[in-house]
């Protein structure tokens, strides 16, 4: 019986113990564990707080992360934006050589009809100088036959008896005088037909030269767009490969910029570090005036940026011999492409 009444002691103590906070804190106390359990108890109020501040941090390094996610898909997005739009130029300059070339060969075809309307128009003045020569014959054969018309009056008044004869003399002349009056007319109509015909001719090469001017504009239009695309596309190229030498000399880059304005000069790409002032000048066919151009604009950038070593650049296409000789030996970096 006492053994019972001591199992169900511990079962009592027991629930008292999970059940009776009180009393647990009683039964702790005077085992000497309270301030074991107070510790306890601030351990867990500290661990719990540092929990929920990392719980905080971790919320707070998740959106970052998801807001570098999404930049990094919006610049993918660009990007493919940029390749799709160079694909783009890169068909546009195609087409666009194509139709220069079109245009090349239809400025041939111009020019060889133009040499051939020329071989035509001598032609036409030489016949029209032979038609003169042939003309001046004639008079010439009028004025002798006017002369011995003259002189058979003279001799029809001297010799009666020979009336008849001379008669039938002057109506042969008559005759030969309606002949080249005949022929008079048909060469004056002849040279009429030739003159239509030049009229015509002179009338088609105005004509000519207007769809030449025009063809020339659409050129030179043709040439500006082309000009653009090509400087946008070599500024991209030379600062790919003006970056990479700046940073191998160990610069450091502090602005870029396109078609900036220095003190009224233009200037196609201007790269400024904290050492150095880069000059770019950009042609598809520079010329040694370019050159000549492009270290003048030095001075104006080297007042802007006292005490920065301005370095000139020279970008192109189709660059001569000449022009590239010049441009080293003024000192001038050149990118051909």
């Amino acid at each position: 019986m006492a053994s019972v009444n001591r199992d169900e002691l511990k079962r009592m103590l027991l629930k008292l113990l999970k059940e009776d906070e009180e009393f647990r804190y009683a039964v702790a106390g005077a085992l000497g564990l309270g301030e074991v359990l107070e510790e306890l108890r601030r351990l867990r109020e500290e661990f719990s707080k540092r929990f929920e501040a990392l719980e905080v941090r971790m919320l707070e390094q998740e959106k970052r992360l998801e807001a570098l996610e999404r930049q990094m898909v919006e610049q993918g997005r660009r990007l493919e934006a940029l390749e799709k739009q160079m694909i783009e130029y890169a068909r546009r300059l195609e087409a666009l050589e194509r139709q220069m070339l079109e245009y090349g060969k239809r400025l041939e075809r111009l020019e060889e009809q133009m040499v051939e309307y020329g071989r035509r128009l001598e032609k036409l003045e030489e016949q029209m100088v032979e038609y003169g020569r042939r003309l001046e014959a004639v008079e010439k054969q009028l004025v002798e036959h006017s002369r011995v018309l003259a002189e058979h009056s003279r001799q029809l008044r001297a010799i009666w008896e020979k009336l008849e004869e001379h008669e039938k003399r002057l109506e042969r002349i008559e005759e030969k005088l309606r002949e080249h009056d005949e022929r008079l007319e048909a060469i004056e109509r002849e040279v009429k037909k030739h003159s239509e015909k030049l009229t015509f001719i002179e009338e088609k090469l105005v004509e000519h030269d207007g769809r030449l001017n025009e063809l020339n504009r659409r050129v030179a239009h043709v040439e500006m767009i082309v000009g653009a695309l090509a400087e946008s596309m070599y500024s991209r190229f030379v600062w790919e490969e003006l970056s990479a030498e700046i940073r191998a000399r160990g610069e450091r880059v502090e602005a870029r910029r396109r078609n900036a304005r220095i003190n009224g000069e233009d200037v196609d790409l201007l790269v400024v570090t904290d050492r150095s002032v880069y000059v770019v000048e950009v042609k598809v066919k520079p010329k040694i005036s370019d050159v000549g151009a492009l270290l003048a604009k030095i001075e104006v950038v080297g007042r802007r940026y006292p005490g920065r070593r301005v370095v000139p650049v020279l970008a192109g296409a189709m660059i001569g011999v000449e022009v590239e000789e010049y441009a080293r030996q003024k000192g001038v970096i050149v990118y051909a492409y």
